[in-house]
């Protein structure tokens, strides 16, 4: 995995999601496809991942 290129598509994944929360879906229903590159991967499920602890701790 390119450490480098999981955290730049990170960074891109959390603006979408800053910009549109309920872009949430759309990522979501992407991690169901099976074509994902291992960094785009984890990079939606981490960004997901916080998106939802932030919204918890409101």
């Amino acid at each position: 995995m390119d450490n480098a290129v999981y955290v730049k598509l990170k960074g891109i994944v959390i603006q979408d999601l800053q910009k549109d929360p309920h872009r949430a879906h759309f990522h979501e229903r992407e991690l169901k496809t099976e074509d994902l590159t291992p960094e785009y991967r984890r990079a939606v499920e981490e960004a997901l991942e916080e998106l939802r602890a932030a919204q918890a701790g409101r």
